[in-house]
């Protein structure tokens, strides 16, 4: 009772038993499920630098397999220091190759989840390797490698130097962290253009489309928008779907669809104008959206529920402070 909670990761790097992480295994006699071990830690780490790519898929499916991989990146994250620049340059790249192997954890706890922690345990393995260029050249590697590309965006959210930390912490000068976006930028807009990002890669796509629309410009993202719904006009309401978040009930715990607010309108118009998307739902849903509600009927289909709800917001944006309640159905959290 003496000690921080600090000192739990100290006394995890000396296995003691005391260690949260330690302590299940000295009465188990074994690895439970989920878990990873240290030899099997170094065991990975060696074996990386040697695999082919087929080997090295193999390995990390074997973690995914066991349920293992968030113990895993939380490991990896705990000996970062330690790991030296071949194992660091290998491990990155296979990990950004096969993020599919990662969970996407949901909850009313969950925030970012295994995806975010490996973003930030790539962040850390760079500083393993202090030849500016040859870490330059690996950051590209993990991003042109990046599988989905989700996880490209979440190594250069953290990549990203912002002012709560310290200069010791920089990975990358401000002009190199632009060619880093700019560079999954295009690998955005190149995969857009085979399949729309709202159909291949939905809950990744309000961010993905952001980082193109920053980085890119605006043009090129209305253009490419445009060309989908001009195509698959239907393909407005799997565009916003993408920005219906989710909630969760708090008596039983279970998952609840959100609503369409106005920060989800805001996000829609940076992309494209909200116009075009409104004429496409007036087009498609005729009468049913003559007088649009933000809380419509319940038996409605969801696509057409958020069709009234960003017709709602639309109406109130052109015509003075918006009256809608943003706030999800009552009993969610």
């Amino acid at each position: 009772m003496g000690y921080g909670g600090e000192w739990d990761q100290t006394w995890a790097r000396k296995q003691k038993a005391c260690s949260s992480e330690y302590f299940a295994r000295y009465f188990t006699y074994g690895i439970p499920h989920g878990d990873v071990g240290d030899t099997a830690i170094h065991s990975l780490l060696e074996s990386l630098t040697r695999a082919n790519e087929a080997e090295r898929i193999e390995i990390l499916t074997d973690f995914s397999s066991r349920g293992a991989f968030p113990k895993l990146i939380q490991k990896l994250r705990a000996h970062a220091e330690e790991i030296s620049e071949e194992q660091a340059y290998a491990l990155m790249v296979t990990l950004s190759a096969n993020a599919t192997l990662m969970p996407r954890e949901r909850g009313p706890m969950v925030i970012g989840g295994t995806i975010m922690q490996g973003g930030m345990l790539v962040s850390e393995l760079l500083r393993r390797i202090p030849d500016p260029d040859a870490r330059q050249r690996a950051a590209e590697e993990v991003i042109d490698a990046a599988n989905p590309l989700g996880f490209g965006m979440e190594c250069c959210r953290w990549i990203h130097h912002h002012e709560g930390r310290h200069e010791d912490e920089r990975v990358f000068s401000d002009a190199i962290e632009e060619i880093l976006n700019q560079r999954l930028a295009h690998k955005i807009c190149s995969a857009d253009s085979e399949h729309p990002l709202f159909v291949s890669a939905p809950k990744d796509m309000p961010s993905l489309y952001w980082l193109w629309n920053k980085h890119l410009g605006n043009t090129s993202v209305r253009k490419a928008l445009s060309a989908h719904f001009e195509a698959d006009p239907t393909g407005v309401d799997t565009f916003l779907e993408c920005f219906i978040g989710e909630g969760w009930f708090v008596e039983s715990g279970l998952p609840v669809r959100s609503d369409f607010e106005r920060r989800s309108y805001d996000s829609v118009a940076d992309l494209i104008t909200p116009e075009l998307i409104a004429e496409n739902l007036r087009t498609r849903y005729g009468n049913a959206l003559r007088d649009p509600v933000y809380h419509p009927e319940e038996h409605l289909p969801p696509a057409l529920k958020t069709a009234h709800q960003f017709m709602y917001i639309h109406q109130q944006v052109l015509n003075g402070p918006e009256q809608h309640d943003p706030t999800p159905s009552s009993g969610a959290k």
